[in-house]
Parts: C-alpha cells; structure tokens; sequence
C-alpha cells in the first residue's frame, strides 16, 4: 500500500523536459495515488466481506523462490489444540532477573525481566540472535508450541523481522538458521508476514495487523502433526501447510529482530512444548 512512489519514480524521469509543466504533474501524481489507494480500499473491502470458505480456496503456495503467493487469513474458529503431555516449560521463574535463563543457549545475548502493568516474567531477546532450548529436545511427530511475544516500542517498524521455527540442529553458530521451517514476523511493514520451508522450498505470505499487538502479549500457537504444521498469532490462523520431509528433525528456535530502534525491545513468555 506504500508504493505510489513508484508512479512517482516514473513520472520522475521525465523531468528534464516537462519542467515547465510541473503544476501538472503535481495534479497528475494526486489523482493517480488517488485512483491507487480507491482500488486498494476497494481491494481490502472485498477481502472483509469474503466468505471464510472462500478465503481458504485462495491459499497458494509455491516451489519457487522468486514467485510471492498471498495468503489470505483464515476466519474459521480457533481450532487449535494443545498437546496434553508436557515436554517442556519455561516461565522463567526459576531464574534471576537480568540473568540469561538456564534452560536456553544463545550466540547472542539476553536477560529475565519483568515489564510493568504485565504479569510474570519475560525473556528480553537482545538484537541480531538465535535462541534454542539448552538441550538435545528434537521434537516427536506430533506436538505443539505455544509462546507469549510482548513487542515494546513507540510503533510497530521501530522493530525488524522476528523469526521462529524449527531448525534440523540444535546449533546456534549463526543468527540466520537454516531451519526446516520458520515464519517471520515484518513488523517494519506493520501487518506483514512470510512463511517458509527450506526443505520443500515453499514460500507463503500473508498479512496480519501487528502494529495492533504491539506493547501487550500476543499468544503464538503452533501445532505439528507430521509434515504438517499450522500457526496462529491470537487465534488467527496464518499458516496451514505442509513444511516438512518425513524424516525431519525438529529443533525450536527463535531469532531476534536485527535491530531495534527508539529503545524497542521483544520479549518472549510462558514458553510451553507437549504432544
């Protein structure tokens, strides 16, 4: 919806010889951003207004990466269940504030803290890492992940991409993994977010309104079954596919945003992992 610039960058290359004419171009350029942003409104309305089912159908995914599917977002119910055998949990209470938690590695850094008018404790996730749990926990066939993401800054493109997903290692010798399976969180675009799978090498894309849940918990819900995985980010459904080979390892990680602007920071909470 940002990118009216581009109509200006062309009209723009004609300035040596209608320099003359600036006043119409100017006129030119604002009736036709207003044309643009009409055809977007109209676009966003159709989208409201269509049936769920209809939404579903219009998923697509892709074998390539130079290709960009949009992936509507699903109104269906909340179908999502947890798993009811704890495999792993983290609140965070067991360790001190302003100390690395235990239970978790990093090639970065990062502290326990608590934020104010916000109940428990939180993971504060320094820029430009990768975290994983502290132990050889290769995930079964079947499970779920479920993790509170607190986003504190003045506006949502204060913070670049936050990535989570499964790698096929437990190593974080490097902040970009090269996970089976991760989708990124575009806060710098305010209702952005991309899903990908390096093994089958299917891209997803999609928006969702994250400038919305910014400076309160927003619940991440991830449920693996197989191949198969599926996210909600507050009960909206945004991934619905196949990520995985049969045979694929599953380590969770979490990956910082690069930077932070005007002191944003990102915290995670009440980290929990069952089949």
């Amino acid at each position: 919806m940002k990118k009216v610039y581009l109509l200006m960058l062309g009209l723009g290359l004609f300035g040596t010889t209608v320099s003359a004419n600036a006043q119409l171009l100017n006129r030119i350029v604002d009736h036709a951003a207003g044309k643009v942003n009409e055809k977007i409104d109209n676009a966003i309305d159709k989208a409201v207004d269509e049936p769920a089912d209809s939404q579903q159908n219009q998923t697509q995914t892709t074998s390539g990466k130079n290709t960009r599917p949009h992936v509507l977002q699903t109104a269906n119910s909340y179908d999502f269940v947890a798993g009811t055998n704890v495999i792993f949990q983290d609140q965070f209470q067991g360790d001190s504030i302003r100390a690395f938690p235990h239970l978790w590695k990093t090639n970065g850094s990062g502290a326990v803290a608590t934020v104010s008018g916000i109940p428990g404790r939180w993971f504060m996730l320094k820029s430009d890492a990768t975290f994983k749990l502290d132990s050889l926990l290769s995930m079964p066939e079947s499970f779920t992940v479920e993790f509170d993401v607190l986003a504190l800054c003045d506006k949502a493109d204060d913070l670049s991409p936050l990535i989570f997903g499964f790698d096929n290692d437990n190593s974080v010798g490097s902040y970009e993994s090269h996970g089976s399976a991760k989708v990124s969180l575009l806060y710098f675009n305010d209702d952005e977010y991309t899903a990908y799978s390096d093994e089958l090498n299917k891209y997803y894309s999609g928006n969702f309104n994250l400038a919305n849940v910014v400076n309160r918990p927003m619940h991440v819900a991830i449920q693996v079954k197989g191949t198969h995985m599926t996210v909600y980010l507050d009960k909206t459904k945004i991934l619905d596919a196949d990520m995985f080979l049969n045979d694929s390892r599953k380590y969770l990680f979490i990956s910082s945003p690069l930077s932070y602007d005007h002191g944003a920071q990102l915290l995670i909470g009440n980290v929990r992992i069952a089949k």
